[in-house]
């Protein structure tokens, strides 16, 4: 384990003061002691600040946003104050393992090529219980090629959890800033950022982050009809991050498949088109969407017609079957409800006209 090396455990709270405390203290009582741990308290309207002031130690800094701003702006905030050379996230009702420190600071310590270090979790009540039916399972199980990674980020979604997730302070901080407005993909976005600026990875199989799930309790993560449509409208900015590869190669060995099935090739002068009509044959129809958006925007005038024609033979009728690719999507579905709407009505009136001549001609006869 490195042992002279400064490390930043960054610790974002909001309303947790029931499990703050327990947070802070599964770091303080680590075996590794050359810390810093940086609490955010983002305005929480609960005691989670005085919670957090209770605890004495002089490696704690804490800081309190001025409002409440949400996961990303509190993060950001927080990675900038950073002086480690590694930092570490964890919520505040999250706790890590008693060896935590020691197996992620090894891991960095015999990989010095790898930048980000992920584990899979425990998953814990809100009374500190592990969850029986699940103790044995791996949260996240994806310790694959970062080539792997990206495919898999692209076409089905995130890959590995954020929870305890340690980075070279370098790393992370080539990131920023963080787009505050993203809420339900935050963690989901940093991890292409990072790959896509070549920081590799390891995922671990050890279990070294109490994650809590509650039963009840509803937040920004569980899903609801709000949380899918958040996310589904996140997207686009997530999904804009593929634009920042500019290596072909990388791109072949992504889409190796849909390359061979389709006939169509990255160029360094086509790939928002390029990545486009890969996403079009996604399954999720907030992907499928921003690939159609990057088309449209790409083929906006001569020269990108003339250049995707030159390359692909594209042709307008092409173009236009493009809609094809959007089966079983909500817009297709959206318009055969539709459909049957109008149906039923049309039946409806003529059903209420044929009664309504029966009574007519019922009341004439008498």
């Amino acid at each position: 384990m490195p042992i002279d090396k400064l490390v930043s455990v960054i610790i974002l709270a909001y309303n947790q003061e029931k499990y703050i405390q327990d947070s802070i203290n599964s770091v303080i009582n680590q075996k590794y002691s050359n810390i810093e741990i940086i609490v955010n308290d983002d305005y929480s309207s609960d005691k989670t600040f005085d919670k957090i002031q209770e605890i004495k130690d002089s490696r704690i800094k804490y800081l309190k946003s001025e409002y409440n701003k949400g996961i990303n702006a509190s993060l950001d905030s927080a990675i900038r104050e950073a002086k480690g050379e590694f930092i570490i996230l964890l919520a505040g009702d999250d706790m890590m393992a008693p060896n935590y420190l020691e197996k992620v600071l090894g891991t960095f310590e015999k990989n010095p090529d790898i930048g980000v270090v992920y584990c899979n979790l425990i998953l814990i009540d809100e009374n500190n219980k592990k969850y029986k039916s699940i103790v044995s399972k791996k949260y996240y199980s994806f310790d694959r090629p970062e080539i792997e990674q990206l495919r898999h980020a692209f076409l089905y979604g995130n890959f590995v959890s954020s929870p305890g997730m340690a980075v070279r302070s370098k790393d992370l901080k080539a990131i920023l800033p963080l787009p505050y407005s993203i809420v339900n993909n935050q963690d989901f976005k940093m991890h292409i950022d990072m790959i896509i600026n070549g920081v590799k990875n390891i995922v671990l199989d050890d279990k070294l982050i109490l994650y809590r799930r509650f039963h009840n309790k509803t937040n920004i993560s569980s899903k609801s009809f709000k949380t899918e449509l958040r996310e589904s409208l996140e997207f686009e900015n997530v999904m804009d991050s593929f634009l920042k590869i500019k290596d072909i190669n990388l791109l072949e060995k992504m889409f190796e498949k849909e390359i061979k099935q389709t006939g169509i090739k990255p160029y360094p002068d086509t790939i928002p088109y390029f990545l486009g009509r890969m996403a079009i044959y996604v399954k999720k129809d907030a992907k499928k969407s921003w690939g159609y958006h990057k088309i449209i925007n790409f083929l906006k005038d001569k020269k990108g017609f003339d250049l995707v024609q030159k390359r692909y033979g594209l042709s307008y009728n092409d173009f236009l079957n493009l809609t094809q690719e959007f089966h079983n999507t909500t817009f297709e579905r959206c318009f055969k409800y539709k459909k049957l709407f109008n149906l039923f009505l049309v039946l409806t009136i003529i059903f209420g006209v044929f009664l309504l001549i029966l009574c007519i001609a019922f009341f004439i006869k008498f």
